[in-house]
C-alpha cells in the first residue's frame, strides 16, 4: 500500500495534473496486487487509458527474462497478462516493454504471435542498433529512430529505443544530485548532435520515487 500511494499514484497525478500522456508498464501480476489492495487507483488508470492520456505497456503476467524459458512458457506470459490488461484496465497493449531489456532474435515471433506490434528495448546494449548502423548509415539519421524488424518466417515488430544513459540522467535529476541546468543541457547536447522525434527521457521502474528499501530512509526529496 505505501508503495502504491507514495509512488504510483503521483505518476497518475502528473499525468492528470499537466495533461501528459505517459506509457506505464505493470506486470500482470502487479496488476492483481494492485487490483487487491487499491481497487481506486485500477478505476483511475482506467478512465486515463480511456482518454488516451495513459497508454498501458505490456511485459508478461511475471518479470521473466524470455531468452532463457521455453517459447511456449513465454507465450503463456504473455497471453495470460494480455488477459487481465483487458479485464482489469479495459485495453490489450500493443507495445511491449521488454524485461530487463534483454533481447534475443526469437522475441520477434514471441511478441507477433502475442498480438504485438512494437518492443522497447535498451538502444546501448542491443545488437539492433549496432547492425542498423552499420547496414545504412543514411537511413538512420537518428540513434533514436524506431526500427522495422522481421524474421524468416515473416512476423514483424518495431522496435522504440530505450536509454540507460537517458534514465541515469533523470534519476540524478529527480533525486537532486544533478540540477534541472545540468539535465536540459544533456537534453541539447542530444538533440543537437542526433535529431529526434521522439525521445526516452525515462524507462525504468518508477518504484524508486519516493522510496528506498532495506535500511535506507524511504523518505527523500522529489523534483516532482
Amino acid at each position: 500500500m505505501w508503495i502504491i500511494e507514495h509512488c504510483y499514484w503521483p505518476l497518475l497525478h502528473i499525468s492528470q495534473k499537466y495533461n501528459i500522456p505517459l506509457g506505464i508498464e505493470l506486470s500482470g501480476y502487479t496488476l492483481e496486487l494492485i487490483h487487491k489492495y487499491d481497487n481506486e487507483f485500477i478505476q483511475t488508470i482506467k478512465s486515463l487509458v480511456k482518454k488516451n492520456r495513459i497508454e498501458i505497456l505490456g511485459s508478461g503476467y511475471s518479470q521473466a527474462i524470455y531468452p532463457l524459458i521455453p517459447f511456449q512458457s513465454n507465450l503463456y506470459n504473455l497471453t495470460i497478462a494480455n488477459e487481465l490488461y483487458d479485464k482489469y484496465l479495459g485495453t490489450v497493449p500493443q507495445i511491449a516493454y521488454v524485461n530487463e531489456q534483454v533481447y534475443s532474435q526469437g522475441m520477434i515471433s514471441l511478441f507477433s504471435k502475442a498480438g504485438y506490434k512494437a518492443i522497447i528495448i535498451d538502444r546501448l546494449n542491443s545488437p539492433l542498433q549496432r547492425s542498423a548502423l552499420s547496414e545504412n548509415k543514411s537511413i538512420y539519421h537518428s540513434l533514436y529512430s524506431p526500427r522495422n524488424i522481421e524474421n524468416a518466417d515473416g512476423d514483424k515488430l518495431t522496435v522504440l529505443w530505450n536509454d540507460s544513459i537517458a534514465i541515469q540522467k533523470f534519476q540524478r535529476y529527480t533525486q537532486g544530485t544533478s540540477t534541472f541546468e545540468e539535465y536540459l543541457q544533456y537534453l541539447f547536447i542530444i538533440e543537437n548532435n542526433h535529431p529526434f522525434s521522439v525521445f526516452p527521457l525515462y524507462g525504468s521502474d518508477f518504484e524508486i520515487f519516493d522510496y528506498r528499501p532495506g535500511n535506507m530512509s524511504r523518505f527523500f526529496t522529489s523534483s516532482f
